[in-house]
């Protein structure tokens, strides 16, 4: 599995840098969940958004000797939308209680172990978003300009996530690694910093009325031993007749000198009101070294204090006042010069 990340940037960030964008606050919750990738979106200015779940999860390494881990997870996210629209900070982490079974030796170990499996605060800028003003207006005329296929739908909006992976004291779990097993020389001396750059690129295009498309890119513990690469594709669909149903597919892949894999999820989210949303998921890898299945679980739900800003009607007051103003020098120029014209054409017939 090869990943060419420095060229995706690179493309991306010619193509969108030089636009800035406005970020579109929902009138109803829009929750990162149950999917694995963030949205391009930010929450909006004064509004606290969390995101949590339980989550099982097992594995099983034919390259250990089918050795197991069998485990419980709390997924928690706190997002908050602060200084611009565009901007939001995030502090996110798993926790995860577990049984790993350890078949490499005879008799088998049985060890229960608890800890963070993630645990990352950063903050998210929109960086481009093509949708203006005009796109937003229903068209009441023509049910394909409002919810018809347009390749101009296609153009995503991009924001940018940096932050940091912090480690919390002693963990089982450096690196990601689920199978920390300390008769193997190398995973005793594994040893994660305690603290880690994360950068992502997301994109996002809505189109068709009904359907979303995000995309996540991402460089995870940079500069360390083994930093990490990845990318998650997630396709999301609402449904006409029932708008608060959605059903979402997602393929997530990442790799390391440690751990790589390929994961597919799938599931569903329902609004049980403008601010609240649950959530079940599925998914699975396609690899046995380690193999991988979980259920997911959640709830998101929103304190909402949004405001439309105030400052929007007196920068346009503003902007009308100095369009005014330099209408008012050019009439006075015209009128200057015209003066100038009548006094050169008296001479002339003089």
């Amino acid at each position: 599995m090869k990943f060419h990340f420095k060229a995706i940037l690179s493309l991306f960030l010619i193509c969108f840098i030089s636009k800035s964008g406005v970020a579109q606050y929902t009138d109803v919750i829009n929750s990162n969940r149950p999917g694995s990738s963030m949205s391009s979106f930010s929450v909006g200015k004064r509004v606290l958004q969390i995101e949590t779940g339980l989550n099982y999860k097992s594995y099983r390494h034919d390259g250990f000797n089918n050795s197991q881990v069998d485990a419980f997870a709390v997924d928690f996210a706190v997002r908050y939308g602060f200084f611009k629209e565009q901007l939001e900070v995030i502090w996110d982490f798993t926790y995860q209680f577990d049984e790993l079974m350890n078949r490499t030796v005879s008799p088998e170990l049985s060890e229960n172990r608890n800890g963070f499996v993630k645990n990352t605060i950063g903050a998210k800028y929109m960086i481009y978003n093509p949708i203006s003003d005009e796109d937003k207006i229903i068209n009441i005329r023509s049910w394909d300009a409002n919810y018809g296929f347009h390749w101009k739908d296609m153009i995503p909006t991009v924001s940018i996530y940096a932050g940091a992976n912090l480690i919390l004291g002693d963990t089982p779990y450096d690196y990601y690694n689920m199978f920390n097993l300390q008769n193997v020389a190398f995973y005793s001396q594994l040893e994660e910093p305690q603290i880690s750059p994360k950068v992502v690129l997301t994109t996002q295009s809505n189109f068709a009325g009904y359907w979303v498309l995000v995309t996540n890119w991402s460089y995870n513990r940079i500069g360390t031993d083994y930093p990490e690469m990845g990318y998650i594709v997630t396709l999301t669909h609402s449904f006409k007749n029932n708008p608060r149903l959605s059903i979402f597919a997602e393929n997530q892949g990442y790799k390391s000198d440690i751990y790589s894999d390929v994961l597919v999820k799938g599931g569903f989210a329902y609004l049980l009101g403008r601010d609240f949303q649950i959530d079940f998921g599925l998914g699975a890898s396609f690899k046995n070294t380690p193999s991988q299945t979980n259920v997911a679980l959640g709830v998101s739900f929103r304190i909402d204090r949004h405001v439309d800003e105030v400052k929007t009607n007196k920068e346009k007051s503003n902007k009308d006042l100095s369009k005014g103003k330099k209408k008012k020098k050019l009439k006075k120029k015209k009128k200057k010069k015209s003066k100038v014209k009548e006094i050169e054409e008296s001479i002339e017939e003089e």
